[in-house]
């Protein structure tokens, strides 16, 4: 390169150096930030008004009868499908919800340690304003679209970094994005293709099933990820940890694709889940949404 490619290259990167600066001062003030891994970023919402924080401030208590997806939800902040249906819960409120409106959302399946059934009895009937049941959770759930429940949307990867173990918020969501994509690529096998997209990636390769050898089209994400500091589970321990939740998903082929002439594999969740927990990295959990059959998931 001449002289006068160095100088411009240098003017460049110093334009796109000041420019990333802002950018991500911006973001930071906005409880926005960034974890940068193997060249990726992973952007991540860290303030005080996300569920995730809330929802985790102490260590959860799970009924005995809760299943490893609304496990997850419980520590997402999002309330069971069992008491508040399919579209009466959004996207929005992952980082909109008070925190009594997070304790009231999970309260069928989860309360902070310590309390008794009793306890849990009476923060989920007082905090709906009595016995409503499911219709009234459902009623006071809706805000916002209900076009977009994450909860049969999209996926999350939970991971529950140990406080005394990572340096920052910023370095447990590093570690988080390691782990997912570890677990991804133990899994899903043969890459034959790799989509980037702004939010994230997309991968097509393949699974083992109980069928044999099927395609899998999934979905990595690197924006919209979620971080708290808190507490694990008083199942895993409840030890401080760094909660962090990034976007994940996998596709099948629609009737749509078809006619489109588009593979987005053959599988279903429940397959796509069943070969990721077999690689389920130690100290996570996940669920996968499936408008059809309902989420799976692995606690």
């Amino acid at each position: 390169m001449n002289y006068l490619g160095m100088a411009l290259a240098v003017v460049i990167a110093s334009t796109a150096g000041c420019a990333m600066h802002d950018r991500v001062s911006k973001a930071q003030s906005e409880g926005v930030g960034s974890a940068p891994v193997a060249g990726v970023e992973y952007e991540f919402r860290d303030s005080d008004v996300v569920a995730l924080k809330y929802a985790n401030a102490t260590p959860l208590q799970f009924r005995a009868n809760a299943t490893p997806v609304d496990k997850v939800f419980s520590v997402l902040g999002m309330p069971s499908l069992k008491v508040a249906p399919a579209g009466s819960y959004t996207a929005n409120q992952l980082h909109t919800a008070t925190a009594e409106q997070t304790k009231k959302y999970i309260s069928s399946v989860a309360t902070p340690a310590g309390r008794t059934g009793k306890d849990i009895e009476a923060i989920g009937l007082n905090a709906i304003g009595g016995n409503m049941g499911a219709a009234g959770m459902a009623l006071s759930l809706v805000a916002g679209s209900p076009k977009y429940d994450p909860r049969v949307n999209l996926g999350f990867l939970v991971c529950f970094e140990h406080a005394d173990q990572t340096a920052s918020v910023t370095d447990a969501v590093s570690n988080c994005s390691k782990k997912m994509n570890a677990m991804f690529a133990s899994a899903v096998t043969n890459v034959t293709k790799t989509i980037n997209v702004q939010n994230g990636q997309f991968r097509t390769g393949s699974i083992e099933t109980e069928a044999g050898v099927k395609t899998a089209k999934v979905f990595l994400g690197r924006r919209g990820v979620l971080a708290s500091d808190g507490y694990a589970p008083a199942d895993r321990g409840g030890y401080a940890a760094r909660i962090v939740a990034i976007p994940i998903n996998s596709e099948t082929t629609s009737v749509m694709d078809k006619v489109l002439f588009l593979d987005n594999g053959n599988v279903s969740a429940a397959e796509v889940a069943s070969a990721l927990s077999r690689s389920l990295p130690e100290g996570t959990a996940f669920y996968l949404p499936d408008q059809k059959s309902g989420p799976v998931g692995a606690y």
